[in-house]
């Protein structure tokens, strides 16, 4: 679902248990993809993955920008 609503090609690098939150990273860069919503953001000014867990250990939040909806350019 990341790939068809965003294009970018991912890996996937945490997954919400029992939940519907994941992040990526492409190209260096982590997204949170929520799955209920099929909403995306890019996770800002987090480059290296162990300071991203920290922040998700301690529950810290996280500064997001929200992605365009490429859905309907993507299709067809």
């Amino acid at each position: 679902m990341f790939k068809d609503s965003t294009g970018l090609t991912a890996t996937l690098e945490l997954a919400e248990d029992e939940g519907s939150r994941y992040i990526f990273s492409s190209d260096q860069v982590f997204y949170v993809w929520n799955t209920a919503s099929e909403q995306g953001w890019k996770i800002v000014g987090e480059t290296s993955r162990d300071s991203l867990y920290d922040f998700v250990k301690t529950g810290r939040g996280l500064r997001l920008e929200e992605l365009p909806d490429y859905q309907n350019d993507l299709e067809g």
